[in-house]
């Protein structure tokens, strides 16, 4: 069958409606603004934004070394350290740009929660942003991103560590 999301129109048979995309895309996100500012306001008093290790993995229509799950150390804003989850070994600083420090993921939920066609985040309660959907057009195929994160520990920890993970997929 036809995608009605990627032809740019909903129709609702029930109900005899037609929508198009353009008239409920891109609709103010107060409450999501607000939970947004209240999140980084979270983080940044939590006492762990200064040093940190977090566990990231993104979701997109990329190639598949940037979907693995990595664990990145991120000291003062700047990353310091990038290993891939599943066997701790470290990544060269010449691949660590395609990872983000959760105040450049919180840089780019403000320009997307301004813009995007959907947003959805959900945050810890430490205002870490720990499951992420961003499709900035529905007309664009392919460009959504969604992320997952949760704290970590350092790479010689053993790894029976248990952060603080969700699991749950975005309602």
């Amino acid at each position: 069958g036809i995608n009605a999301e990627y032809m740019g129109w909903v129709w609702l048979p029930h109900a005899g409606i037609n929508v198009t995309i353009s008239d409920v895309r891109r609709t103010p996100r107060p409450a999501a603004i607000r939970e947004l500012f209240a999140a980084m306001q979270l983080w940044r008093t939590s006492g762990r934004a200064k040093h940190y290790f977090w566990r990231t993995q993104q979701s997109c229509f990329c190639p598949i070394a940037f979907t693995k799950e990595a664990l990145v150390e991120v000291r003062d804003d700047e990353i310091v350290g990038v290993w891939l989850a599943e066997d701790n070994q470290p990544l060269p600083p010449e691949s660590w740009h395609r990872y983000w420090t959760v105040e450049r993921l919180f840089a780019r939920l403000q320009r997307a929660v301004r813009s995007a066609d959907d947003y959805r985040v959900r945050y810890d309660p430490s205002g870490l942003p720990v499951a992420v959907f961003v499709n900035p057009n529905f007309d664009i195929t392919d460009e959504e991103m969604s992320l997952r994160a949760r704290l970590g520990a350092p790479p010689s920890a053993p790894r029976s560590f248990v952060g603080l993970y969700v699991a749950a997929p975005l309602a």
